[in-house]
């Protein structure tokens, strides 16, 4: 018999991606301050490589770094970054565009859509100049991208503009642009940040498939520990611009070896961790230099009076948005994105809402807040009207309301610095004026972990789990009553979400403060939550004490969400094959329809799921409306 031919067997893998020594530096009023200090790491084909650290250690500038997106001004680039063996920094500019997109390609932190175009025609642009299509293919190929990454009406949604869709949505959108080319190597910067856990799922799913078709390269940026056990064949750590640690994903996880990594380790949400509690809890904080916890959790939160009188009351509450169409633009049918919504929120309570982006988490948030209108039903915040007849003015509800959006970034004024941001609503509703302004000014930016030096920047000098603190900061600064967080804490690292959570409840304990929280992270919802309603289709199909809802979920699609959530263990990769794929139902309805009524029917005490029998419940493949016989 033959032997097999050794030497061929050893010949080394040619890196699609190699990075030596790399040195970046932004240029300040002190001179150049390096923030990726002597990097080398690599990338072969079909391998993905998962770089974490915290908000501010360099991933995202690293990734910039090979893009060559730095401004040559203000960013000095050393070291070598070889593509394919081809030097990037030696390229000239018109050289470095070619091989963006067709070559190498990134996914945004934010998105990063142009507002001022449809999404139809952002897709398309891209597949005429990279791939050269004629409009008719590219219109083609953009409605398979957008379904390829489960936008629901995908036609339709050639038309529409970025801010009418949601965070999660826009997120996908730029997933599909930045996988139009099929390039070599995609860098992924917190690709599924803004997505739920399902839809996330079908992300991972989605990048591995293309891996194997089209031999990709991923170099994938996140803070989710989870979605690294999912998806990293290595793992390299990242901590103030430094690699600490880097090794096969199995070892890092099983056998950390700096106490940084272990930190990162221990302080993962992990889904049941709450079993057998009935108040929310705050995480242990995780010292570090050393890796072990700093103290141990402080006291749970308590629950709200018994016979306290609602803070927030959501009744019938029904939002439609118009479709036009036609050669006259009149209105050919209805989105229903809420539908027949209602909940209490009492002092001192958290109540949670989770579901897949486009259930109508965001738009319930925005008719509290009065940004949608509503189309029946009624929100009462206290002795006020907030929503439907006998609205009270917004100025009269700004002390009691307040809002943290899902996009930091969009929603701070790039042309104010952040100490104007924070003492604008202070200045505004004269709580504060002068020193005594200052002051409060820098008292919040502790209180979010941020440094008052920073109130002199800009918010583009920020990192984005940094944004996201500073809007929490402003939301918290006229002591409102009640704070819709919307998605608050899905672009913060791991470490710095604890805290941001322990801030949170600590403000609650000490104001009795009560939040309506929407999230997708199912392990934060459990463990913030005095209450949790889950949402499908613009509609509650589940509502009840926290405890009762994760331990006994009696809604199949409760269920699915929860089995969706990636488990930071590279050995259970494979429990979570198999995923639904499905679309979500389409909320397009035509004019003249009547959804039918919601009943509820009452499993345990104060927990509710939407009866069998109602048509609104969720009918697509793989989304069965049987529920859990109590």
């Amino acid at each position: 018999m033959d032997r097999p031919d050794m030497s061929i067997r050893a010949l080394p893998v040619t890196p699609i991606l190699e990075v030596r020594n790399l040195t970046t530096s932004f240029r300040g009023s002190k001179g150049w301050s390096p923030v990726v200090r002597d990097l080398s790491f690599h990338i072969a084909p079909r391998e993905t490589l998962a770089v974490v650290g915290e908000s501010g250690s360099g991933k995202s500038v690293t990734a910039l770094s090979v893009m060559r997106l730095l401004n040559p001004r203000s960013a000095r680039i050393e070291g070598e970054i070889l593509f394919g063996g081809t030097s990037l920094p030696g390229l000239s500019d018109s050289q470095i565009r070619g091989y963006r997109g067709r070559e190498m390609s990134m996914i945004f932190q934010d998105a990063s859509l142009n507002p001022v175009y449809d999404v139809g025609f952002q897709l398309m642009e891209t597949l005429r100049i990279k791939r050269g299509l004629t409009q008719r293919d590219a219109k083609r190929e953009a409605v398979q991208l957008l379904e390829k990454v489960r936008i629901p009406s995908a036609k339709k949604r050639l038309d529409d503009f970025p801010h009418e869709l949601s965070g999660g949505m826009r997120q996908r959108v730029a997933i599909a642009m930045a996988l139009a080319c099929k390039p070599q190597l995609l860098i992924a910067d917190e690709p599924t940040t803004a997505l739920d856990v399902t839809i996330q799922a079908q992300i991972v799913e989605l990048i591995k498939q293309l891996q194997d078709e089209e031999r990709m390269s991923v170099m994938f940026i996140t803070h989710d520990m989870g979605v690294v056990a999912e998806i990293a064949d290595r793992t390299a750590v990242m901590y103030r611009g430094d690699l600490v640690e880097t090794g096969r994903t199995a070892d890092v996880f099983a056998a950390p070896r700096q106490p940084y990594t272990r930190a990162l380790l221990a302080s993962i949400p992990r889904l049941g961790s709450m079993n057998g509690t009935d108040l929310p809890q705050p995480f242990a904080l995780i010292d570090h230099r050393s890796g072990e916890p700093v103290a141990a959790a402080e006291a749970e939160v308590a629950a709200p009076p018994a016979s306290a009188a609602p803070r927030l009351s959501v009744k019938d509450v029904s939002v439609r948005f118009d479709v036009r169409g036609g050669l006259l633009g009149g209105v050919t049918g209805r989105v229903h994105a809420v539908e027949d919504v209602s909940f209490d929120i009492a002092p001192g309570e958290t109540l949670s809402l989770v579901g897949e982006s486009g259930s109508g988490k965001s738009t319930t948030a925005r008719a509290i807040m009065g940004l949608n209108r509503v189309r029946q039903g009624r929100i009462t915040m206290g002795d006020l009207v907030a929503a439907g007849e006998g609205q009270a003015p917004r100025s009269a509800l700004c002390d009691r309301l307040q809002m943290i959006f899902q996009d930091p970034f969009a929603s701070l004024d790039p042309r104010m610095r952040v100490g104007d941001l924070l003492a604008e609503p202070l200045r505004v509703h004269g709580t504060a004026q002068g020193e005594a302004l200052r002051t409060r000014v820098g008292e919040l930016l502790r209180d979010v972990g941020l440094s008052p030096e920073m109130a002199a920047r800009f918010p583009h000098q920020f990192s984005g789990g940094q944004r996201q603190r500073i809007a929490i900061a402003r939301a918290l600064a006229l002591d409102p009553e009640l704070v819709v967080a919307d998605e608050a804490v899905s672009a913060l690292d791991v470490s710095v979400k604890a805290q941001i959570i322990n801030l949170m409840m600590e403000i609650q304990r000490a104001r009795g403060l009560s939040y309506l929280f929407i999230s997708h992270d199912m392990a934060v919802v459990e463990r913030i939550s005095h209450r949790v309603a889950v949402m499908y289709l613009g509609r509650i199909v589940e509502i009840g004490p926290r405890r009762a809802v994760f331990e006994n979920p009696g809604h199949a699609y409760t269920r699915q969400l929860m089995s969706a959530v990636p488990v930071p263990d590279p050995a259970r990769r494979h429990l979570r094959r198999g995923l639904a794929v499905d679309e979500i139902r389409s909320p397009v309805r035509p004019l003249g329809y009547q959804p039918p009524p919601t009943r509820m029917i009452e499993l345990s005490p104060g927990h509710f799921v939407l009866d069998e029998g109602d048509a609104a419940q969720p009918q697509a493949k793989g989304r069965p409306a049987d529920l859990a016989k109590a």
